[in-house]
């Protein structure tokens, strides 16, 4: 099994920049709320997904990246296999109240979900991703872990997640972001606007931007909201500035007097080149 990342080595590969710049992901823990195959665009890129994917879909893709005890990579331009605990994997993600065959329907939705996604350099269609993120899970046959002590003898399964062929060439093409060192913090906000927001400011080395522009990014602000649900999502970052500002991202008024974002790359990210 490969040995756990070092403190220095500030985590594994975590995700490719485009999945936090571009909504593949919709901003909330609960029911989605778009329209399947609804197509959603930012200066980087284009997505369509058929199928449902949240940031609880997010949040445990990057948790299965973090975690990984093992990883095969099935040859070049194929999918990868993940050994992952899935107590881990919950534990990472901030899911571990929930039982672990919620965890495996959650995977089985990214599984059955579909992502299209065409990446943009000054609005010229550029490489095109269409399939899905997880092409299999299942129980290893090869690795398997001791159960508590006590009452509890014997052992269990280890989980083997594949990461299709698709998803791993995006991956493989793209600026990856390392930054699991900061997922206990990313995951403990409250609000799926605010991880959408975090994990978007995130992606750059250094961000000043208002947040209605980020917000709308990543598909948090949308054309025919009310006022009143706009300024509910609002709401939602300036709730969570605290954590926000734990994660080195600053909310300090503008010069219209509205809110923008302050940030400089924090010390426990770190991004690598294709």
């Amino acid at each position: 099994m490969a040995a756990r990342p070092k403190s220095e080595d500030v985590g594994p590969v975590v995700a490719p920049v485009h999945i936090s710049r571009v909504p593949v992901f919709e901003p909330t823990f609960k029911r989605p709320y778009r329209s399947e195959n609804e197509e959603f665009r930012t200066s980087r890129g284009v997505v369509r997904v058929n199928g449902k994917l949240t940031a609880t879909h997010r949040k445990i893709l990057d948790a299965i990246f973090a975690e990984a005890l093992h990883t095969e990579d099935m040859g070049e331009d194929g999918p990868m296999v993940v050994v992952v605990d899935p107590f881990s994997v919950a534990k990472t993600a901030g899911v571990s109240r929930h039982h672990p065959k919620w965890l495996r329907g959650k995977l089985d939705e990214m599984q059955s979900a579909t992502v299209e996604l065409t990446r943009l350099k000054n609005g010229i269609p550029g490489d095109r991703f269409w399939g899905q993120i997880i092409s299999e899970v299942r129980e290893s046959d090869d690795f398997r872990v001791a159960l508590p002590g006590g009452a509890f003898v014997g052992d269990r399964a280890l989980w083997e997640v594949t990461i299709s062929a698709v998803w791993m060439r995006l991956y493989d093409t793209d600026l990856v972001v390392r930054y699991a060192l900061l997922l206990p913090e990313i995951n403990q906000l409250a609000h799926g606007a605010t991880h959408a927001f975090a994990l978007h400011v995130l992606s750059h080395r250094r961000h000043t931007r208002y947040i209605d522009d980020i917000l709308r990014d990543v598909g948090a602000l949308r054309d025919g909201m009310t006022r009143v649900a706009q300024e509910a999502v609002r709401q939602s970052i300036r709730e969570e500035a605290a954590a926000l500002k734990r994660l080195g991202i600053h909310l300090v008024l503008g010069g219209t007097g509205e809110l923008r974002v302050d940030y400089s790359q924090h010390p426990q990210v770190r991004f690598k080149n294709p």
